[in-house]
């Protein structure tokens, strides 16, 4: 397992926009390749890796939910902010909305 802190497009990606720190877990590498592509397909998916992630998911978030002190900040850094403008910028051509923006 690979831990590591950055910027991917995910569907947790909204949540950092908005300062709300969130996390993926995911499997890379293999079939993986075809992942948001127009390539990404039901056949790509290999059950018996999906359901390991789906184990490794669950005993996880029990963990974080049970545990007796939150483990992780609860603000994402300036650094990770700025990252997050960088990726919606380069991306997707989307400049940071100003604070009093919707």
């Amino acid at each position: 397992m690979n831990t590591e802190l950055g910027i991917s497009s995910s569907d947790s990606l909204p949540f950092g926009d908005k300062g709300i720190p969130s996390l993926n877990i995911a499997r890379y590498g293999g079939a993986t390749t075809y992942l948001h592509t127009c390539d990404d397909a039901i056949e790509h998916i290999d059950a018996p890796h999906l359901a390991m992630l789906g184990e490794y998911a669950e005993v996880f978030i029990e963990r974080i939910a049970n545990a007796q002190v939150f483990p992780f900040e609860k603000e994402i850094s300036d650094q990770c902010r700025q990252d997050i403008a960088k990726y919606n910028e380069e991306s997707q051509g989307m400049k940071p909305k100003k604070k009093d923006e919707k």
